[in-house]
């Protein structure tokens, strides 16, 4: 531990070199213009009685000195200190490193209720539009499509039996699928997988979306079945980067996009976008525009059908507005809402889910359609031109 002297012996001391000081005799005009404190500068020149270089400024007549009379020799100026960042070597900004992508999702969700007594009573509750987001805890080490580990965000949260609003998802190499936890507990486990796209050879992963079911099983009591079970079913992938939107736009390029409709939980059928950029605007087509009638397992169900114009793009997302109008080939009435967004560089694709309802019944289902290549219309010959 360091000592200090005692406050009376320091003042005291301080006292006796005021005192030398004053005692000596003052520097002569020769010894102040013999010490240089910078560059060409001495002492007599940077002093508080005296401007040393910049006396020689007189204001003229006519104003201010022109800027071409200011000294140029840097040595006139004191060097002041360089900034540094620590531990980049000095002097120079690193790169900045760009944040990992979020990931962007649409779907819909069904709840699975079992209670009663005996626990075999079953209440089913949706489907229930969602919109999801996806947060990276840990990248991919093996060149997958998404991260090793995230963070899965849902919203928004409706219905009797909601499903969780965040889960942390890890993957399990061995199983091929993401999973709340490696070890399962009586709690509940989540599991989430991605869904092969039918448009193959030119896949989902290529253009940064794919198609996802996640299950949920809620509240597990030891030993007996889940009395809750939520089921996503949607589209997940990494939005299309803004500049790259803007430059469409501003080119007025318009794309066609086909691709499916994962509807019914297994069942694929067709769909067709034209888009707009210049104009920011799009129409869709669904299933042909009419129900039709798909197998799931052994059970017969009903797809949707239908058209929608008037779409509006924001951004990277699109949606329907109150100006959008709802159609179909078949009787019936239909209505409602699609969002989604553009996916991969240039819009390589586009994803999202449909929230209708035709004559009454309710369907909530997501959708990827991929970029199709641009045609150039071949020359027919022109009429009332005579050949040879």
């Amino acid at each position: 531990m360091k000592h200090h002297p005692p406050l009376k012996a320091l003042a005291l001391a301080v006292a006796a070199l005021l005192l030398q000081a004053q005692a000596q005799a003052a520097p002569t005009e020769a010894q102040l213009n013999g010490v240089k404190v910078y560059g060409d500068v001495t002492i007599a020149q940077d002093s508080v009685t005296s401007w040393g270089p910049w006396t020689e400024f007189e204001p003229p007549a006519a104003g201010n000195p022109p800027l071409a009379q200011l000294p140029t020799t840097a040595d006139l100026y004191r060097t002041l200190p360089q900034a540094t960042t620590p531990g980049n070597g000095g002097g120079t900004t690193p790169p900045e490193v760009p944040p990992a992508l979020s990931l962007v999702g649409f779907g819909g969700y069904y709840a699975l209720f079992r209670g009663g007594e005996s626990g075999e009573d079953l209440t089913t509750d949706g489907p229930h539009p969602i919109n999801v987001t996806g947060t990276q805890t840990t990248a991919s080490t093996g060149g997958t499509f998404l991260p090793d580990a995230f963070v899965l965000q849902v919203s928004p949260i409706t219905g009797e039996y909601p499903p969780p609003t965040s889960m942390a998802l890890i993957l399990d190499p061995e199983r091929g699928i993401y999973t709340s936890s490696l070890t399962p507990t009586e709690s509940g486990e989540t599991l989430f997988a991605l869904v092969n796209n039918p448009d193959a050879p030119v896949d989902a992963q290529a253009n940064q979306v794919s198609f996802y079911q996640l299950v949920s099983y809620i509240g597990a009591p030891e030993g007996g079945a889940s009395p809750q079970v939520v089921s996503h079913l949607g589209v997940i992938g990494y939005a299309t980067p803004e500049f790259d939107m803007a430059a469409l736009k501003r080119g007025n390029v318009s794309a066609t996009y086909a691709g499916h409709s994962l509807t019914n939980g297994s069942a694929f059928v067709p769909m067709t976008m034209d888009v707009n950029f210049g104009t920011s605007t799009w129409n869709a087509t669904f299933n042909g525009g009419a129900n039709s009638t798909v197998n799931v397992g052994d059970v017969a169900k009903t797809a949707v059908g239908f058209s929608v114009q008037g779409g509006v793009i924001n951004g990277s997302s699109f949606t329907t507005t109150g100006a959008s109008t709802f159609s179909a080939t078949d009787a019936g009435s239909v209505a409602g809402r699609v969002n989604g967004s553009f996916y991969g560089p240039q819009a390589a694709a586009v994803g999202g889910a449909y929230d209708v309802t035709k004559n009454g019944v309710r369907y909530v289902d997501p959708f990827i359609g991929v970029k199709q290549p641009a045609t150039t219309p071949t020359p027919s010959q022109p009429t009332g031109v005579k050949t040879n």
